[in-house]
C-alpha cells in the first residue's frame, strides 16, 4: 500500500489574510494552517470547518475544499507532500480537514517558525482583487528542517485520530482486507501511470471479469477506473510542474496525456487552475 511515509515541504510562511483569501484546495499536497485570530474557514459542499484562533488545522491532500476569510487574520501555513502515502489511502482515511488537538510541542514549533519567518503582510492583490500565494520556504537550512519537523509532527497528530483499521493498513505496507486482489492493478497505475490502460487490461491483471473488477475498484477507491487514471496522471504532472523545468507539452506527454490541450482541460477540472498558473503559484 505504501512505502515509508516522508514529508517534503513545498511552501511555508506567514501572512495577513482577509476577504480576498479565496482558494480552491484540491492539490496533491497537504496544508497545515495555524491562525492567530478567528475569521477563516475551509468548506466543501456539505460542511464548513472554521479555523479557530490558536489551533492547527490540517487539510488533506486530494480533497476538494474552498478557503474563505471574513476579517484580517494572521495566518501561518505549510504546504507539504507525503511521498509514501498513496492517494487512495489518503482519500479513504483522511477525507475531511482535521482540527488537531492542542499540543505544546507543535505550538512551540509553530511559534518559533513564525518568529523567524519572512512575513508577507499583506500580499499585494492581483488585478482580479485576489491575493497571490507565491511565497517560497524562507529562512536558512535550519529553519527548513524545523518546518519539515513541524509538518511531520502535525501529520503524526492527525494519524492519531484515525480509526485503528486505517492505521493497521498503513503499518502493514501492503494490501489488506477484502480488496487485496486489486493490488496488481493499483500497483500498475502507481508505477506506470503513463501507460495506455483499459478496464479490461486492469481486470486481467487481477484475474477478474471486467464488470466485477469495475465494481470492486469503484467500491475500494471511490473512483471509476478512468477517473482514477486521470487523477493519478494529474498527480504525476503536478509533481513535475512543481519540481521540474520541463515544458508543459513535455509534462503532458510524460504523464500520459495525448496532447497539451487534453492535459490542460483535465488538469484544470481536477485542480482548479491551468497547469501554467499552477506552476507559477506554487513554485518559488
Amino acid at each position: 500500500m505504501t512505502d515509508t511515509p516522508l514529508v517534503r515541504v513545498l511552501h511555508a510562511n506567514q501572512q495577513v489574510i482577509d476577504h480576498r483569501w479565496q482558494w480552491r484546495l484540491s492539490d496533491p499536497f497537504w496544508r497545515l494552517y495555524f491562525n492567530r485570530e478567528a475569521g477563516a474557514a475551509v468548506a466543501n459542499e456539505h460542511r464548513r470547518w472554521p479555523l479557530p484562533a490558536e489551533r492547527a488545522l490540517l487539510v488533506p491532500a486530494w480533497g476538494d475544499f474552498r478557503a474563505t476569510c471574513t476579517a484580517p487574520v494572521r495566518h501561518f501555513y505549510v504546504h507539504f507532500e507525503t511521498p509514501g502515502l498513496s492517494a487512495e489511502w489518503i482519500r479513504r482515511t483522511c477525507a475531511e480537514p482535521l482540527l488537531l488537538p492542542e499540543n505544546a510541542v507543535l505550538r512551540a514549533m509553530i511559534d518559533e517558525l513564525a518568529r523567524a519567518a519572512v512575513a508577507q503582510s499583506p500580499v499585494l492583490p492581483q488585478r482580479d482583487g485576489r491575493w497571490r500565494d507565491r511565497a517560497p520556504i524562507t529562512g536558512d537550512a535550519r529553519w527548513r528542517l524545523r518546518v519539515e519537523a513541524a509538518a511531520a509532527w502535525a501529520l503524526a497528530l492527525a494519524l492519531d485520530q484515525l480509526a485503528p483499521g486505517a492505521m493497521a493498513e498503513l503499518n502493514t505496507r501492503g494490501p489488506a482486507g477484502p480488496d487485496a486482489d486489486l493490488e496488481p492493478a493499483l500497483r500498475l497505475l502507481r508505477e506506470r501511470p503513463a501507460d495506455a490502460v483499459t478496464v479490461m487490461r486492469l481486470a486481467k491483471q487481477c484475474g477478474l471479469s471486467r464488470d466485477h473488477f469495475a465494481r470492486r475498484f469503484a467500491g475500494a477507491t471511490g473512483r471509476t477506473v478512468m477517473r482514477y487514471v486521470q487523477e493519478r496522471r494529474v498527480a504525476v504532472a503536478a509533481e513535475r510542474l512543481l519540481h521540474g523545468r520541463d515544458a508543459i507539452d513535455d509534462v503532458a506527454r510524460a504523464a500520459g496525456f495525448a496532447n497539451r490541450f487534453h492535459f490542460t482541460r483535465v488538469f484544470t477540472r481536477l485542480i482548479g487552475t491551468p497547469p501554467a498558473q499552477y506552476r507559477r503559484q506554487h513554485r518559488p
